[in-house]
């Protein structure tokens, strides 16, 4: 494994894949893809958390543009399945982490990806919930930048680790401050191939994540 980036993002970092923060002079903009961190939960430079609220209905959702950023975002849950200590169970929870990853993207709310990942996961601290806390506080929100994942293995290596295999790709991303004066811009990412290291502890939780050299 080898670290990989791309424009000022870390996109893969020794033995990870980063969902990373990108500098723009001062500014550090919010996530674009998945780097192993001592404190993902925490988060050392992460705000407190603030509840996740459900869009009413009525409320029609409003990807992000240049003027401004996401509204009404739907907030990914979690299949029964995805809660199953089995093949099938991992599976669908780490279309469920993917999910999660792009809902931190859009909104900069990451209350419900840190339930479901350890402390140990560098990359998800600090190249997914660092970063999206960071922009959060900057008021700071990201166009693009959509993952597209597709789970192409399981195998589980203990009674309560699972590893999955996903091929993923990103959509390029601009990211902003104020409307249509983009702070930075990002390429897309193209096929890459990484797994989640996935732990059983009255559920699943990503405990690593490692992205191909």
């Amino acid at each position: 494994m080898s670290a990989r980036k791309i424009a000022c993002v870390a996109l893969l970092a020794a033995g990870s894949i980063a969902l990373a923060a990108c500098d723009s002079g001062s500014t550090a903009p919010p996530t674009q893809t998945p780097t192993q961190s001592q404190d993902n939960q925490g988060g050392s430079s992460a705000p407190s958390e603030t509840s996740t609220s459900a869009p009413k209905a009525t409320e029609k959702y409003e990807p992000a543009t240049a003027a401004a950023p996401a509204k009404n975002v739907p907030i990914p849950t979690m299949p029964a399945v995805a809660k199953n200590n089995s093949d099938d169970g991992a599976k669908s929870f780490a279309e469920y982490y993917f999910s999660l990853i792009n809902y931190s993207i859009e909104t900069n709310d990451v209350s419900l990806i840190k339930k479901v990942t350890t402390r140990q996961c560098q990359v998800c601290g600090e190249d997914i919930i660092d970063p999206a806390g960071r922009a959060k506080q900057k008021n700071m929100w990201q166009v693009g930048g959509k993952h597209h994942f597709e789970v192409i293995d399981v195998y589980k290596t203990a009674n309560n680790r699972t590893v999955v295999s996903l091929r993923y790709k990103v959509d390029e991303s601009e990211f902003y401050i104020m409307k249509y004066k983009p702070e930075a811009k990002l390429e897309s990412l193209p096929s890459t191939i990484l797994a989640l290291n996935l732990l059983y502890d009255q559920g699943w939780k990503v405990d690593s994540i490692v992205g191909e050299s």
